[in-house]
């Protein structure tokens, strides 16, 4: 008899709930990989703060600081990858519980709480832009994004490529194709884009939190 791991069972509870909202228009979704390898889409696991005092959505960048997965929040933060959903142990229930966000301040029971993050480097995301952006910005440009409070019921983000934030020096994200859906093009309000994280962390030449 083959015996399934219990963490691999939650781990798939978790993508079930993460694919129930897949096609939702959310601001990082994962469509692709760099290159011609295959593409699993696959997460891997890394500690949040117990009690970590800020909500985290899916598909907010994140970095590892002091060891523990926080938000980007400035231009030279280099992301680990893209937030897929968090897992804790409920302080009332007592039962394993998995979100599709991590909400503020919770404090697991068993005092670990864990995020699940698509930290591929070559990872390529679908999102969408604050304003226009142009054929030009291609391969071109680098981008910040454009931080707001995401949905607490669906657990997706809120973020958007910050057009403003253009520039050839250090940014997370770099435009690398347009969405191809109908009514989607450049030099339109809020283009959909697909990006890469043009900052990762594993490409870094140094590391500093």
């Amino acid at each position: 008899m083959i015996q399934v791991n219990n963490e691999y069972q939650q781990v798939n509870k978790l993508s079930l709930i993460l694919n129930f909202n897949f096609f939702l228009l959310e601001k990082e979704l994962p469509v692709r990989k760099r290159g011609s390898s295959y593409n699993t889409m696959g997460t891997n696991k890394y500690q949040i703060a117990n009690t970590y005092a800020d909500n985290i959505y899916r598909g907010d960048l994140v970095k590892v600081s002091a060891g523990y997965i926080q938000p980007v929040s400035v231009t030279a933060d280099r992301p680990i990858g893209v937030f897929q959903g968090s897992q804790f142990v409920d302080p009332t229930s007592k039962q394993p519980t998995w979100l599709n966000y991590w909400p503020s301040g919770t404090s697991s029971a068993d005092g670990k709480a864990y995020a699940h993050v698509m930290d591929d480097p070559d990872g390529i995301y679908q999102m969408q832009c604050n304003a226009t952006v142009t054929i030009g910005d291609l391969e071109s440009q680098n981008f910040f994004v454009e931080v707001s409070d995401g949905n607490t019921y669906t657990g997706q983000s809120a973020w958007a490529v910050q057009v403003t934030s253009r520039t050839s020096l250090a940014n997370p994200l770099r435009i690398v194709g347009l969405w191809e859906v109908e009514g989607n093009d450049w030099d339109q309000a809020n283009t959909r884009v697909l990006v890469r994280l043009s900052n990762h962390l594993d490409y870094a030449a140094s590391i500093a939190n």
